[in-house]
C-alpha cells in the first residue's frame, strides 16, 4: 500500500497565500456603491430602464439621461432613486416619490398621471399646441385623415403637416425608415356629433422620443381618453401601444375594409386614390411602426402621389419622389 503524508503549509507558503489572495482582492471589480437615502424601483415591465429613461427625462433641469444624471442608479438588474440631496438639485420634482420603502409600477404611474405633463412643459389648454405647431383644423397645408378604430369609439380626424410627411419620407430614402423631424405635432379631434368631445396630441420633442397629452371637449389638460369598459390612461398607456408590436384597426386590413368592432364600423375615411396596394406593402407603415407611429399617413401621402403620376396629372417631382421611395411609376399591370 502506497501511503501519502500531507502537512498544513509552512510559514513561507502561509505567507504566499495572504499574498495571493490580497493581490486577487485588489484586481477584483468593486460593486458599485449606491448612496444612502435611495429608494428601490421595481416597476417588473420589460426593459425598465429604457421606461426610466423616457418618464424621468423630463423631470431633470435641464432634461437628460437621468442615469448619466446620477439620479438613477442600476445594480445587477436592481435599480434605485435618489438620494435627497441630488433630487433636490437635479430633480426636484421626482422629491415626493421618495416619500415611499419602494417604487411599484402603480405608484410610479400614479405619479406620473399628476406630474407628468407639467414637468414636459405641456401647455394647459389645446390652443397652447397650435400657438407651437399651427392650427391643424383649419391652416393649409395639413393632411387631414378621418379614421374610425381600436383606439377610441368616436370618429377622430388625424391631422398632421404635410411638409413632416415629406421629412419623413426624404429621411426613409437616406435611410430606409420613416422618420419624422422634431417638433412634428399629429393632432386628433375625436368627434361626436359634429362636435369635439377631445383631442389626442403627439409631439416629437427628440430623436425618437414623443410625447403624448389629452385635452377633453373645452379643450383643458385631461389624463384620461374616454374608451368602454374604461378610460384610457394619458398619458401612460399611449407609450404602451405606440411601442408596443400589436397590429390595430383598421390600419391591419388597409387597404381592404376592416371587420366592424366593438364600437361598430372601423375604417379610414379616405377616397380609391389613397388606397395604393403596391404603396401599402412596400411601406409596410403600421406594422413597421417606424418612429413608433401607428397611422398610414406616409402610404396614404404616396398613394394619391402615385395616383396623380399613373393618370398623368404628376409632375416631375411626383415621378422623382416615387422612385426615390422605389415606388414603381408604371401601373401594376403594365
Amino acid at each position: 500500500m502506497i501511503r501519502r503524508h500531507f502537512s498544513c503549509p509552512g510559514p513561507i507558503s502561509y505567507t504566499l497565500s495572504l499574498v495571493l489572495l490580497q493581490v486577487l482582492a485588489a484586481c477584483s471589480p468593486s460593486p458599485p456603491l449606491i448612496p444612502p437615502g435611495t429608494v428601490p424601483i421595481d416597476l417588473d415591465k420589460p426593459a425598465p430602464d429604457a421606461l426610466l429613461t423616457y418618464w424621468l427625462t423630463p423631470y431633470l433641469d435641464p432634461p437628460r439621461d437621468p442615469f448619466t444624471a446620477g439620479i438613477v442608479y442600476e445594480v445587477g438588474g436592481d435599480f434605485f432613486l435618489g438620494p435627497e440631496d441630488s433630487l433636490r438639485s437635479r430633480a426636484p420634482g421626482l422629491l415626493p416619490l421618495l416619500d415611499q420603502p419602494s417604487i411599484n409600477w402603480e405608484s410610479f404611474t400614479a405619479f406620473l398621471q399628476n406630474t407628468w405633463h407639467t414637468a414636459a412643459g405641456h401647455p394647459e389648454r389645446v390652443d397652447g399646441w397650435m400657438q407651437r405647431a399651427g392650427n391643424w383644423r383649419e391652416s393649409e397645408g395639413w393632411i387631414r385623415i378621418p379614421v374610425k378604430g381600436s383606439m377610441s369609439p368616436f370618429v377622430r380626424i388625424v391631422s398632421v403637416k404635410e411638409s413632416a410627411v415629406v421629412a419623413a419620407l426624404s429621411e426613409r430614402a437616406r435611410g430606409g425608415i420613416l422618420q419624422y423631424p422634431e417638433g412634428t405635432l399629429f393632432a386628433a379631434d375625436h368627434m361626436n356629433e359634429g362636435q369635439i368631445v377631445e383631442t389626442t396630441i403627439m409631439w416629437k420633442r427628440g430623436p425618437g422620443k414623443w410625447d403624448y397629452a389629452s385635452y377633453d371637449g373645452g379643450g383643458r389638460l385631461a389624463i384620461e381618453v374616454f374608451k368602454e369598459p374604461k378610460p384610457l390612461q394619458s398619458p401612460v398607456q399611449c407609450l404602451g401601444c405606440h411601442t408596443g408590436n400589436r397590429a390595430f384597426e383598421p390600419e391591419r386590413s388597409f387597404p381592404a375594409s376592416a371587420s366592424d368592432g366593438p364600437d361598430g364600423a372601423r375604417y379610414i375615411d379616405v377616397d380609391d386614390a389613397s388606397r395604393d396596394a403596391t404603396v401599402t406593402a412596400l411601406l409596410n407603415e403600421h406594422l413597421q411602426r417606424s418612429d413608433t407611429i401607428l397611422g398610414l399617413y406616409a402610404t396614404i401621402y404616396l398613394s394619391r402621389v402615385r395616383s396623380r403620376v399613373l393618370s398623368g396629372r404628376g409632375t416631375p417631382a411626383d415621378s422623382l419622389l416615387l422612385t426615390q421611395q422605389g415606388i414603381p411609376i408604371t401601373s401594376d399591370a403594365s
